[in-house]
């Protein structure tokens, strides 16, 4: 039907047309209609997406559509059914995320991020270990008992406090990545 109109030229608002494909789920009439010139332009549909409960849909807009703004993928982790959506979200996005669910004690997706997710940028590794020496006495000491322990995330802590200690060389704080490399 979608493509009848297209082809008589009935005169739909591109938007309109789009908004009610994903309002409706339907990811193919969606990816028809991108594929056709209908613009994907507006994070507001991953969250229309979102609504429908059809997570192939709005992996396809996230891939597809504008960069995922902070607000967007935070309505996004907040949904249990979309947290793995964050796989998904830009890195730059997913950092400000961890240090919102820092701010807020969300720990459930602080450690789902912060356990489930990959950071590759050395300006991650800053922010978020910054954040964390800064963080709450209470929220340093849940991350400590949750995440320090783990290799995926112990570059998450202080490598000074680390090594002032004695615990660990300096190599050992690095990421998986880095240390591979050797850097």
């Amino acid at each position: 039907m979608v493509k009848w109109f297209h082809r008589n030229y009935f005169a739909f608002c591109d938007r309109e047309l789009l908004q009610l494909a994903v309002r409706s789920g339907h990811v193919y009439v969606t990816r028809w209609l991108s594929d056709h010139g209908y613009e994907i332009n507006t994070p507001e549909l991953v969250v229309a997406a979102a609504k429908t409960k059809n997570v192939t849909l709005v992996r396809w807009l996230i891939e597809n559509g504008p960069t995922l703004d902070v607000s967007t993928a935070a309505i996004l982790a907040r949904k249990d059914n979309y947290v793995e959506a964050m796989w998904w979200v830009p890195e730059p996005e997913r950092v400000q995320l961890v240090l919102e669910a820092m701010r807020n004690e969300n720990r459930n997706l602080l450690w789902w991020l912060l356990m489930r997710t990959r950071f590759e940028e050395k300006i991650s590794y800053i922010a978020i270990s910054g954040a964390i020496d800064e963080a709450a006495a209470s929220m340093r000491e849940w991350l400590l008992d949750n995440i320090d322990d783990d290799e995926v995330c112990r570059w998450c802590f202080s490598r000074k406090r680390a090594i002032s200690s004695g615990e660990a060389t300096s190599e050992e704080h690095l990421p998986p990545a880095k240390r591979a490399r050797g850097d």
